[in-house]
């Protein structure tokens, strides 16, 4: 299902609030689940700016996402496993998609992906559809 959800996602446009990283990873989940974590979030900022005060508001991206992750039927921790995660990387938080080992994230250029060793998650989650 990530395979073919990266391939369906590549030429979307990077849209805060849209299709942002952490948006565009809740995508995933309301494909795989049918509920969007993100849901109560879509629409209510466009810009970083936003999206850093949504941030600010809530305690930081793991805090905002995880809230709203833990809330969703049939999600586990990711361990091993294929699924979207909150990472540190280059020094900050971000959301991401976890495919055998490596962190494809989203951003304005399109996608990067962080090998193993490149990144320290901080929190996964995934499901048997991932």
């Amino acid at each position: 299902m990530i395979a073919t959800f990266l391939t369906d996602t590549r030429a979307e446009a990077f849209a805060w609030g849209r299709t942002d990283c952490a948006t565009w990873c809740a995508d995933l989940v309301l494909r795989a689940t049918g509920h969007d974590p993100a849901a109560d979030l879509r629409g209510t900022y466009d810009s970083r700016f936003g999206y850093m005060q949504i941030l600010k508001r809530e305690g930081g991206l793991l805090n905002v996402v995880a809230r709203r992750m833990d809330r969703i039927p049939g999600l586990c921790p990711l361990g091993d496993a294929n699924g979207v995660a909150v990472a540190r990387q280059d020094g900050r938080a971000i959301c991401g998609v976890v495919l055998n080992g490596a962190l494809i994230t989203r951003t304005a250029g399109g996608y990067r992906i962080a090998h193993a060793g490149e990144y320290q998650l901080l929190r996964g989650w995934t499901c048997h559809r991932l």
